[in-house]
């Protein structure tokens, strides 16, 4: 979640204690009680969006480390020995050697698989020839596997992408719907508490506080029956 949203979760938690701890506030004035059930199911939808949240970003940034290390298994461990065995056995065939060449290192995922896939059609009419010259009988098998293991994780990880973005907007979204209830509540209380102790710790508790700063040692405006210090 963003600083700000985080800022606002703990203002709305704290709203939320503060009338849950004052239930005679709640049953001198009904109307409360539906703004505090609305704040409630706000914060427990932010809470579980931002839990998804993390659990999406630290799924997505192990799915880049292994997608890391399947590109680098699949061209070094399945297509280069291929491509140099290939040299050997036809040097002289250029048309077949313009299907087995080897990638470069940093290229797109997508030709990586398309250079891959290219490669298994190519040589999998002269499998046995390979197969004679020291490459295990199913070569091309898992010059396929490997390619579908990283066709997998970027899969995997677009997906996770989409359902990352869900919980940002699902937090976004209640974040505005705590907020609106809190002002809700908060316009309740100002004309059923007005000038009163509890109306000033209600204002404390709800009060959405900068990096640093506690709530209650926020600074305070004065209401109207206060006044200001002359």
């Amino acid at each position: 979640m963003l600083a700000t949203q985080d800022r606002a979760l703990e203002s709305a938690r704290r709203a939320h204690g503060w009338m849950t701890s004052h239930p005679d506030i709640i049953a001198a004035n009904p109307s409360l009680e539906r703004q505090v059930t609305l704040l409630d199911g706000a914060i427990g939808r932010i809470s579980q969006a931002a839990a998804e949240q993390e659990l999406y970003r630290v799924g997505g940034l192990e799915r880049s480390t292994s997608l890391s290390t399947l590109r680098h298994e699949l061209r070094e461990q399945h297509m280069k020995p291929i491509v140099e065995l290939a040299r050997e056995i036809a040097p002289n065939a250029p048309e077949f050697a313009a299907d087995v060449r080897l990638p470069a290192e940093d290229v797109r995922t997508e030709r990586l698989l398309a250079s891959a896939e290219a490669m298994a059609k190519a040589v999998e009419p002269k499998k046995d020839l390979f197969v004679e010259h020291g490459l295990p009988a199913d070569f091309v098998e898992q010059l396929r596997a490997a390619a579908d293991g990283v066709r997998n994780t970027v899969d995997a990880r677009g997906s996770s992408r989409a359902s990352r973005t869900g919980a940002t907007e699902t937090i976004r979204f209640d974040v505005r719907a705590a907020r609106k209830a809190i002002r809700m509540i908060d316009t309740i209380l100002r004309r059923n508490l007005r000038g009163s102790s509890e109306l000033r710790e209600w204002r404390s508790a709800k009060r959405i506080t900068q990096r640093g700063q506690s709530a209650s040692s926020s600074p305070q405006a004065p209401t109207a029956k206060e006044g200001t210090a002359a």
